[in-house]
Parts: C-alpha cells; structure tokens; sequence
C-alpha cells in the first residue's frame, strides 16, 4: 500500500512502533513522516495514552521512563479523540461480543469503537481486527502492508 487516506484512527501498536524501533518501525515511521509533513491527519482514541502506558509498564519501565516516552509523543502529530459514553458503550459492546484471549483486547475495543463512531479507518497490526473488521464495522489499515 503506498496511499493512505487523509486522515485514520491509530492503534497504539504505530507509536509503540515508531519509539521502541522494533519489527514494524520503519512502517510507523513512514506514516509518522506523512503525519509530519500534513498528508495524513492521525486521531488517536484518549484511552491510546493508557494503553501505551500500560504497555511500557508490563514491559518493565519505571515511571520516569514512560514519562520521558509520553514527552517524545509531543513531537507526533495527532489529535485525541475523547472517549464519549456512547465510544465506552460501544467498546464495551464490542468487547463483551468478541473480548478474549487471541480476540479483541480491552484497549484495542476502544480504538475500535473510536474508528467506527467517528467513520475513520484503523491503522493496526492486530491480527484479529485486521480479519474481522467487517464484523466491527470498520475500515482496517495493516499496519504491515505499508511501504
């Protein structure tokens, strides 16, 4: 895929990405660079913040460490979509229907709902939303295919 649409809904998977310089890195950081330079507008679901902390955390780093982590985010384009109550109905929906383990996390149901309130694609590597999008009603983006 070289396109990417105008704007899209991130899963935290493309910070974690970008930051931690791991497998899918270099694809992050093409979508960053078209975040930077205004070709794609980035809308990250505010329980994004939460879930990345969460993820450094589980992954052994102290706090100062995650703070300096959310400072560098700063230098990210995007622009948080609030969690409403009908997003936290609908990711509680989403996760109740197909929530589990090799399903759909408790944060990525947040994404999920964020995308389809607001009729955005998602940009995500998970596996499970990637081939159930239809059912979640959203447009996916693999995260994996971008070059």
């Amino acid at each position: 895929m070289s396109e990417l649409p105008k704007r899209l809904v991130v899963d935290t998977v493309l910070f974690i990405s970008y930051l931690r310089d791991d497998e899918l890195s270099d694809r992050a950081e093409i979508v960053i660079n078209r975040a930077l330079t205004k070709e794609t507008f980035l809308l990250a679901s505010s329980e994004m913040y939460d879930d990345l902390i969460t993820a450094y955390r589980t992954g052994g780093y102290k706090p100062n460490e995650i703070r300096e982590i959310l400072l560098d985010l700063r230098a990210i384009p995007h622009e948080v979509v609030p969690t409403t109550l009908n997003i936290a109905i609908l990711a509680m929906d989403l996760y109740s229907r197909y929530g589990g383990s090799r399903r759909l996390h408790y944060f990525d149901a947040f994404h999920v709902a964020t995308a389809s309130t607001i009729g955005e694609p998602l940009i995500t590597s998970d596996k499970f939303i990637l081939e159930n999008s239809k059912n979640l009603g959203i447009k996916t983006i693999d995260l994996k295919e971008i070059n």
